[in-house]
């Protein structure tokens, strides 16, 4: 259905802010998600997000490429097949790269992954912030990169090679793209991406 195809870069937590950061331009495409407030891993949250990654040293971004086979790319029928289409296939991809990025933070302390993209642990309405509850899988659930203020479109395009490809009419693009990420104090050793 899809090959994977991976790139990693790494760079000064401090320049990443300075230049791929843009909290209050990209929270405005954040108010305009369905997330919004419904979904523990999204804004609007009861921290600052720039006082919690300001003082990591490293960061390590990985740009994923997901490539969809050609009948894929050309079965949806309506917009709601290709929504579930896009969906299912992301989140397939994701389970290459969520579990090691855990596995690595566990491994260096304090370190802090970013997954791609939105929460795949529940379905957005069984989360548990609609009533009022925290997250029921606080060790697993991680926020994207986008929902910090980064600007993932130019993430991937200036520091990955990456150009994000989009759905047009009901075909889906050649490529996925899912940037993840690890923020770290310590000289880590990031894994080959299978």
């Amino acid at each position: 259905m899809f090959k994977i195809a991976h790139k990693t870069v790494r760079l000064p937590v401090a320049d990443y802010i300075a230049g791929y950061r843009d909290a209050d331009r990209l929270i405005r495409f954040c108010r305009d998600c369905g997330n919004y407030g419904t979904i523990w891993i999204c804004p609007p949250y009861s921290f600052d997000p720039l006082d919690r990654i300001k003082n990591y040293r490293d960061a390590h971004i990985i740009g994923t490429q997901v490539w969809i086979d050609e009948a894929v790319r050309r079965s949806p029928q309506s917009a709601q097949e290709q929504k579930e289409t896009s969906y299912r296939i992301r989140e397939e991809a994701r389970k290459s790269l969520d579990v090691p990025l855990l596995r690595i933070e566990r491994l260096y302390p304090g370190s802090l992954a970013f997954f791609a993209g939105s929460c795949f642990l529940c379905r957005k309405e069984d989360c548990a912030r609609h009533a009022g509850q925290p997250c029921i899988y606080p060790r697993r659930a991680r926020s994207s990169l986008e929902a910090y203020g980064f600007d993932i479109s130019k993430t991937a395009s200036e520091l990955l090679g990456i150009d994000v490809k989009w759905s047009e009419n009901l075909v889906l693009p050649k490529y996925f793209t899912l940037v993840s990420g690890l923020f770290t104090n310590h000289e880590t050793v990031m894994p080959e991406w299978e």
